[in-house]
């Protein structure tokens, strides 16, 4: 968890903007890297699964993890969504909630930008619109946008300490997620 919470905050007090292009699963940690960048995106076409889950295994979230939500969200829809462990299906539902700020169209286009030629084209054209936005936000005074990216971000990266770490090691040992990840390895296991 130290790692991962290194990375969060490296993602918030970068001084430069960020872009997430979000695909596929995303649950959890995923959602949380997406909802750390000021910008994201997905395609439109494509499976797209978000959703801060923890509570399903009986975890309550870091409260750092609820204020990145609140962030993105606002107050009531990510208490809402942490205390039910609410996860999008789709793009549409993930830009509905908020934890995406756009889609995009990704079928039957012939963007050229510079991109990995491991890429398929739905990466193609997400990363093109991503390198369109980070040409938007790097066209404004940066000092001032990397001041107002800070503040904004301060009382998540407040909270990113040893005591984050303690509240996420204590539910983990907690009987409700042991019991829980238990009951999910046997039902697990009757599936073979």
């Amino acid at each position: 968890m130290g790692l991962f919470q290194e990375c969060v905050g490296l993602l918030i007090s970068a001084p430069y903007p960020t872009v997430a292009c979000l695909r596929g699963s995303a649950p959890a940690g995923g959602t949380v890297l997406g909802l750390c960048c000021d910008y994201r995106i997905a395609a439109k076409e494509e499976p797209l699964i978000m959703g801060l889950t923890e509570v399903f295994v009986g975890m309550a979230p870091p409260q750092w993890v609820h204020q990145l939500a609140t962030n993105a969200i606002g107050h009531h829809k990510s208490k809402r969504v942490l205390m039910l462990g609410s996860q999008t299906l789709d793009p549409a539902q993930a830009l509905k909630l908020g934890w995406i700020d756009e889609t995009i169209v990704t079928k039957n286009r012939t963007d050229e930008c510079p991109v990995p030629e491991w890429q398929d084209d739905v990466s193609k054209v997400l990363y093109g619109e991503a390198l369109k936005h980070l040409e938007h936000y790097t066209s404004l005074p940066p000092i001032a946008q990397a001041d107002v990216k800070r503040k904004a971000n301060q009382s998540i990266l407040d909270h990113i300490t040893s005591q984050g770490l303690d509240e996420v090691v204590e539910s983990i040992a907690g009987d409700e997620f042991q019991s829980t990840c238990n009951a999910i390895l046997e039902r697990l296991s009757k599936r073979k």
